[in-house]
């Protein structure tokens, strides 16, 4: 009996614990119930949309130099060398520019003259900064105003322009070449 009584009590406290939980029928407001966040299998692509990526494309000599003339900037007689063009035979060796543009400024080089505004891409910042330094060796050793450069250099690009610019001239090429480089 004492078992009966003990099973009784034990349904009644559960079914009165049952009933302070749940809402009064006279009441019927319901308590709001948070959802649990939905779980994305491992792997599974998120079902939210998400704004693509910005891609960049690829810095070239070739975009360099177009960005000069949509500068405004007054380039004139370009020439893209070749492996086979290249008249320092560098291009494409190992250690040396992977790409090389020639050009010149009507502000301040009369058409076909040499030298002209060079624009160099090297595999690494470290080979760029090797031929740097070899140019400027050369004009050191031999210290002719024709062959002094203003030198501009951002990662693996090297912008030579010939001292009959002005600094102002100058500048403004190395302002584009940051610009387009760093954008």
């Amino acid at each position: 009996m004492k078992k009966n009584i003990m099973i009784t009590a034990a349904a009644l406290i559960s079914a009165l614990s049952f009933a302070s939980c749940s809402p009064s029928a006279a009441n019927n407001a319901q308590t709001p119930v948070a959802t649990p966040p939905a779980i994305t299998p491992a792997g599974a692509l998120p079902t939210e949309s998400v704004a693509p990526a910005e891609t960049h494309e690829p810095k070239t000599a070739e975009g360099l130099l177009q960005a000069f003339k949509d500068a405004g900037l007054h380039v004139i007689d370009d020439v893209e060398y070749t492996v086979e063009t290249d008249p320092n035979g560098l291009l494409g060796t190992p250690g040396q520019y992977i790409a090389k543009i020639n050009f010149n400024d009507s502000d301040f080089l009369t058409p076909g003259s040499d030298p002209s505004i060079v624009i160099e891409v090297f595999s690494t910042s470290n080979d760029m900064t090797a031929r740097k330094n070899y140019i400027q060796s050369i004009y050191n050793t031999y210290p002719m105003a024709a062959l002094q450069f203003y030198f501009y250099e951002n990662g693996v690009f090297l912008l030579r322009i010939p001292y009959d610019a002005t600094q102002e001239q100058a500048d403004a090429y190395g302002l584009v070449f940051n610009d387009y480089l760093n954008n």
